[in-house]
Parts: structure tokens; C-alpha cells; sequence
């Protein structure tokens, strides 16, 4: 509350993976990619709600994984796509974010 959503990415990325941002700016899909979609995904913490904003950031440091984290690291395209597990909402986002859709999603 009371935070601007870029404010809110900062805050979090700090809190959450130890990270400075030099830069954050939104990510700006084709018009209407992202508008009105709902991604049905029960949170693991019991929110009924989540909204998503997705930025493209410069960082600072090394990442370190909290408890609210499942894998942390830098990694390329290629392990994004064929590897990494990843969420239903995150594998959404990088999957039209490089135009192919990741391989190792999981439930929950």
C-alpha cells in the first residue's frame, strides 16, 4: 500500500533476492498481450489475488534465495526454455516474453 508498482519491484527485489536495481523500467508486451488475462494458479501462501507486473531490470549484487524463493540464479535463455522449473504465471510471462514457451513447468 501506498507504494508505486516500480517502488514495489525494488522493495521486493531487495527483500527477496538480496538485489540492488540500477534500472527498472516495465516490460511493454504487443498491445493487449497482457490486458484482462487472469491466470488461474493457487497461491502457495493463500492470497486469493495476485497482480502481475513484470519489469526489466539492471541489477546490482549477487542474488541469495529467501524463503519465499524455489530456485535462484542468472540464467540464460536456452536453461530458462529447457530447464529451469518454473511456476505457471512466471513460465507464462518468459514464454511470450522469448516467443517459445518453457519446457519444466510445475503445479503449485
Amino acid at each position: 500500500m501506498g507504494e508505486t508498482t516500480q517502488q514495489s519491484a525494488l522493495r521486493e527485489a531487495y527483500e527477496e533476492a538480496g538485489l540492488g536495481m540500477i534500472s527498472v523500467e516495465p516490460l511493454t508486451p504487443p498491445a493487449g498481450v497482457w490486458e484482462g488475462r487472469e491466470v488461474v494458479d493457487p497461491c502457495r501462501r493463500g492470497a486469493d489475488l495476485h497482480v502481475w507486473h513484470v519489469y526489466l531490470c539492471q541489477c546490482a549484487g549477487e542474488p541469495r534465495l529467501s524463503e519465499e524463493g524455489d530456485v535462484i540464479g542468472w540464467f540464460t535463455r536456452e536453461e530458462i526454455i529447457n530447464e529451469l522449473p518454473l511456476h505457471g504465471p512466471t513460465a507464462l510471462f518468459l514464454g511470450e516474453f522469448f516467443g517459445e514457451t518453457p519446457r519444466n513447468v510445475r503445479e503449485g
